[in-house]
């Protein structure tokens, strides 16, 4: 599946829809309808980083062993993630380009930190020099900086305040002049959402999950290329 995106996308090259703009970073939880009934007895990841314990961690892989063997229909796979409430199943870590138009999909349990995925991301896509990479304030570590800078992409991320240190005016001003920029890759979310009527797993495993993510992107593309199509024909 990961290929077919792949072909569909390399065509769009030929209409002058690429990535020399720029490429965008987010990701999205896509919430399992099959997932544990029941008191939630066990520390959940926040959404941004997972900051639990090793024996944290070990307690909630023998909760879903518990699951796979007295709760049938559970999907075992998917995980639990706090992100102001309780969600449970998937999550989407995507590239764009600076239209929305989806170029790299990668299929975790939620539970999985946003920030560890930049770099696969970039690293499948294989980007020329001095492309800006943007993403939120969530993505802002040394090492994803230093992955920008080892392979001379213009690093783009917004920048994080810190308990003892506040944001200076200059990065105030780049968060403010890079969130618009931003904000197309959460249009793309909610178009998918709203067209396709996607905000959930239809199948269990992430193998499944990852083909329907894929399915869903190369829908979008093929809905939104044709009006960049046609907007660059006028021109």
């Amino acid at each position: 599946m990961d290929k077919l995106l792949k072909a569909f996308n390399k065509q769009l090259s030929a209409y002058h829809i690429s990535i020399k703009e720029g490429v965008l970073i987010d990701a999205s939880i896509v919430d399992s309808p099959h997932r544990p009934d029941g008191t939630l007895r066990i520390t959940v990841a926040d959404d941004r980083e997972d900051t639990r314990s090793d024996d944290e961690k070990d307690e909630e892989e023998a909760y879903h062993k518990f699951l796979l063997q007295e709760r049938k229909g559970t999907d075992s796979e998917a995980r639990w993630v706090k992100k102001k409430v309780y969600r449970y199943g998937c999550k989407k870590h995507v590239l764009t380009n600076r239209e929305g138009v989806l170029r790299q999909v990668i299929t975790t349990p939620a539970n999985r930190s946003d920030l560890k995925e930049l770099i696969p991301l970039l690293r499948e896509e294989d980007l020329p020099a001095d492309t800006p990479v943007y993403a939120d304030k969530g993505y802002a570590t040394e090492k994803n900086r230093a992955f920008l800078a080892m392979h001379h992409l213009r690093d783009c991320i917004m920048n994080r305040a810190y308990r003892n240190r506040h944001l200076s005016q200059a990065e105030h001003l780049f968060n403010c002049s890079i969130n618009p920029i931003r904000s197309v890759i959460e249009r793309t979310f909610v178009s998918i959402r709203r067209w396709y009527d996607r905000g959930r797993c239809r199948y269990r495993g992430l193998a499944k999950t990852h083909t329907q993510n894929i399915l869903e992107s190369i829908a979008f593309n093929l809905y939104r290329t044709s009006g960049l199509i046609i907007s660059q024909c006028i021109k």
